[in-house]
């Protein structure tokens, strides 16, 4: 399910594409794959220690064009700190109900109030990242959730101020393998009793101005 997102997300051989939260970097080296290695993939995290793990698998990989930056996006994001991006990729944090197929114990420390908190936390994200997308470029958002509060309702909250963007359609979808995850509203969503895979759910969104 996780590279279902990097395919939703399509970047192409010599764009400027950001991983916003970077993680360990396993989207990350699947990007530069699909990239061809050519091009330039900036992956942010807050954490220094998973970046200097990221370096090491993306040197591992052979994957050149990667190039970690420490930022913190829960704040807004300093002029000039990150440049204006083809593709930007959030894979937010969130409550991971979704693995909870290979991570059952986790049902035992989450709360419910955790889930208004993740999705407030990605809607922040999202409203910090929208001017980092430039006009006609794509941002993805996913999280290993299938709670509506981290997923539809988050996506509903960002373009209530952000008119500018809009969800991509099918039509724009370039990988033929994600058509079965999409459905009528252009959402991808994956499920365990259904697809036999983590539970995610992403979004594609369109800059259009």
């Amino acid at each position: 399910a996780a590279q279902l997102v990097s395919l939703l997300l399509a970047p192409q051989p010599g764009e400027t594409v950001l991983d916003a939260c970077a993680g360990l970097g396993g989207k990350t080296g699947h990007m530069a794959q699909l990239m061809k290695n050519r091009g330039r993939i900036i992956a942010v995290d807050q954490s220094a220690a998973k970046l200097t793990r990221l370096e090491k698998e993306a040197h591992r990989l052979g994957a050149s064009i990667i190039d970690t930056r420490r930022v913190n996006i829960n704040r807004p994001i300093d002029a000039g700190a990150l440049p204006q991006c083809d593709r930007i990729l959030l894979d937010a944090p969130c409550t991971g109900l979704g693995v909870l197929r290979r991570n059952p114990d986790a049902k035992w420390s989450s709360q419910k109030q955790d889930i208004a908190r993740f999705a407030d936390r990605q809607t922040r994200f999202l409203g910090h990242l929208a001017p980092l997308v430039k006009p006609e470029g794509v941002l993805v958002f996913a999280v290993c959730s299938m709670e509506p509060e981290e997923n539809e309702q988050v996506i509903e909250r960002f373009l209530k101020k952000h008119p500018n963007f809009a969800i991509t359609g099918h039509q724009s979808i370039e990988e033929k393998c994600l058509l079965p995850f999409l459905g009528e509203d252009g959402f991808l969503r994956t499920a365990p009793h259904i697809h036999h895979m983590d539970g995610f759910f992403a979004a594609r969104l369109h800059r259009l101005c």
